[in-house]
């Protein structure tokens, strides 16, 4: 451990004291990923004498809520009934009378139900062998994975078939008879999924 000496003179008398250069500061917490409405308890640590702490999320002072409580001395920070506007980055910074650090990002990652989908298409009904079919997964949560579902059955992808990049869209060229049926997507985070009704798709013969 650091030390920094300070000397004080009072009259005759020569005083020293030595306070510790403190260490970058981490957080840890009781649940880095609570489901809304948990609560989750961050603590800025190690802890040391002397020695106060202030918090940031986002970037930005604490919000005034009730919901946040600080611990005496503020070391400890504890989120009540977290929302999904409770997610981010934290940090916390520790200051004494010779240092100040303060701590890496702590992502805490709210995890909320996500709501159901709904799948928007060019048609729901193609000439074999002549239309495209887009077929999009219609959400308006982030942060979710999604994959699409043929008959009940999860969809293996044909030449035919193009994903895009985040999956929400299905693409379909040319169509054939055998791709008739009713289609699905299912929207997830790490709490839970949601599946929308299906959507059938016809294809008359050319």
């Amino acid at each position: 451990m650091l030390l920094e000496e300070s000397r004080y003179k009072s009259g005759n008398v020569l005083s020293v004291v030595f306070t510790a250069v403190l260490p970058t500061p981490v957080i840890t917490s009781n649940n880095s990923n609570p489901m809304e409405q948990d609560t989750a308890v961050l603590t800025c640590g190690p802890e040391t004498q002397n020695t106060s702490h202030t918090w940031w999320v986002n970037n930005q002072s604490l919000p005034n809520s009730t919901r946040l409580e600080l611990s005496e001395g503020n070391r400890t920070l504890t989120l009540f009934h977290a929302t999904r506007n409770d997610t981010g980055p934290y940090m916390c910074e520790t200051r004494n009378p010779v240092s100040v650090s303060r701590s890496d990002p702590f992502t805490l990652n709210v995890i909320y139900p996500v709501a159901q989908p709904s799948i928007e298409a060019s048609n729901t009904t193609a000439t074999e062998h002549e239309n495209t079919v887009v077929l999009t997964c219609r959400t308006n949560d982030t942060g979710i994975s999604i994959c699409w579902f043929f008959k009940g059955q999860s969809l293996l992808l044909t030449e035919r078939m193009k994903l895009s990049t985040d999956s929400s869209t299905l693409t379909i060229n040319p169509i054939r008879r055998e791709d008739a049926g009713d289609y699905q997507c299912e929207v997830s985070n790490r709490g839970n999924s949601s599946k929308s009704d299906p959507l059938r798709l016809d294809v008359k013969c050319k």
